[in-house]
């Protein structure tokens, strides 16, 4: 997973080493013009490390807030955490445990509110203001046109606006719920996996398996 920041000051980027090293973006490109083979071995500003304990701590989903004021990383040890970003210290507000593997995470613009998504098939939206956390609402993604089971419906992404939150992954179909009550607005069936959703002012990007 790699996110930056909406001010252009940090890169972060996370996988499967159960670490997320974040870089001052000003810094990279400095090395990056000056010295484009330096770049590779340049060294993060702060490296934030995960331990396995429900699950490996792989790092599939990483967020900031719109104001830059919050970062957020999901894991598949069952826990998203939320940090404060201040003057380049990334201090922990909350710790989050979920009952599965976390596989998306998406922070409202000023971080106050997180919607986590996962291998639970749930998506559900926690106040993150202050510790501890509190849920606001929760809704499952089991929408396949024949549940028959044979298809888990994994949360694969989530994206949440000021008005909407869309969330999809392995049942193909993209669901867009109200953000402030988790109440179903609309469903498109794409037929294919998704991968990747962003909301963009009054749009929605999706990336899909498939380029049908």
């Amino acid at each position: 997973s790699v996110s930056s920041s909406p001010d252009g000051k940090w890169l972060a980027a996370g996988g499967y080493d159960s670490m997320v090293e974040i870089y001052d973006i000003d810094v990279l490109l400095q090395v990056a013009n000056s010295d484009p083979e330096g770049a590779s071995s340049l060294k993060p500003s702060k490296t934030l490390h995960f331990r396995a304990e429900a699950g490996p701590a792989f790092i599939w989903s990483t967020s900031f807030s719109a104001d830059g004021s919050t970062f957020a990383v999901g894991s598949w040890n069952f826990h998203a955490h939320v940090y404060d970003v201040n003057d380049g210290l990334f201090t922990e507000r909350v710790d989050l445990m979920r009952g599965d593997r976390v596989y998306a995470v998406a922070l409202s613009a000023d971080g106050s509110r997180i919607v986590i998504g996962g291998r639970d098939g749930f998506v559900v939206m926690y106040s993150v203001s202050s510790a501890p956390a509190h849920a606001l609402w929760k809704v499952g993604a089991h929408t396949s046109v024949v549940d028959d089971g044979s298809r888990p419906d994994f949360v694969y992404t989530v994206a949440l606006g000021s008005r909407f939150c869309a969330f999809s992954g392995t049942s193909h179909v993209v669901q867009i719920v109200d953000a402030s009550t988790g109440d179903h607005l609309m469903r498109m069936d794409l037929g294919s996996t998704v991968n990747s959703l962003s909301i963009c002012g009054r749009y929605l990007c999706v990336l899909p398996n498939s380029t049908r």
